[in-house]
């Protein structure tokens, strides 16, 4: 059977502080920007980093942020959206369908898109609702998944995102629904009572507190 997810696009991690994470990860560390800090949500600020591979979106939610990083949700790039929706039914999740518009153009501006073209596709998802996932599927528009394509950003200069590790209580349901990528990094599934992710470098295991906090 053929994949219907390519790979894992980008990682959501909320923040207790933006500005200061996306600082340290990008000057000290030497993580590539892959977009600017903005009110890209509508309960919060986001920005994104390349880690090689994938991208990184820090998320600050206006209320409710955690006291330390916390990595939230996969998001995964498409093969095909239809073969990612049917996949998801087949494993017993039902999923909507949200195409994410933007009109503003200080915001289109930062995403690198024509800022006087009026409202402009972003992107469209396909979100788990019911039972709800650490992860969805992320189609961006064309120009967007150029911008944002790991060909072009790069990663950090002597490190790259290797694999994800994603825990919880129905690994067997998410192996279903997600198949096997197409590309790397490498996604490793596993049985927990507990949600976690986990990122793992060519160098080793990516402790988001000992970076932020060292």
């Amino acid at each position: 059977m053929q994949p219907w997810l390519k790979r894992i696009d980008h990682l959501i991690c909320e923040v207790p502080d933006i500005v200061s994470t996306f600082e340290v990860l990008t000057r000290r560390w030497g993580f590539p920007e892959a977009w600017p800090i903005g009110r890209f949500w509508p309960e919060g600020r986001t920005c994104g980093v390349a880690l090689g591979g994938a991208n990184l979106e820090l998320m600050q939610p206006d209320s409710g942020a955690p006291t330390t990083p916390r990595l939230s949700a996969i998001a995964f790039e498409p093969v095909d959206l239809s073969a990612s929706s049917n996949a998801f039914v087949r494993s017993g999740i039902a999923a909507d369908v949200r195409e994410k518009w933007e009109a503003d153009p200080a915001l289109l501006q930062l995403r690198g898109l024509p800022a006087g073209a009026g409202p402009q596709l972003i992107c469209t998802n396909l979100v788990p609702s019911s039972p709800s996932a650490p992860f969805f599927v992320c189609a961006y528009a064309p120009l967007l998944k150029a911008r944002l394509s790991p060909a072009r950003l790069g990663g950090p200069p002597a490190d790259r995102l290797s694999s994800v590790l994603l825990r919880g209580p129905d690994a067997s349901q998410w192996r279903q629904a997600i198949g096997v990528l197409a590309e790397g990094p490498e996604l490793r599934i596993e049985e927990s009572d507990d949600l976690d992710i986990e990122l793992k470098m060519s160098s080793g295991p990516l402790d988001l507190y000992r970076l932020l906090s060292g």
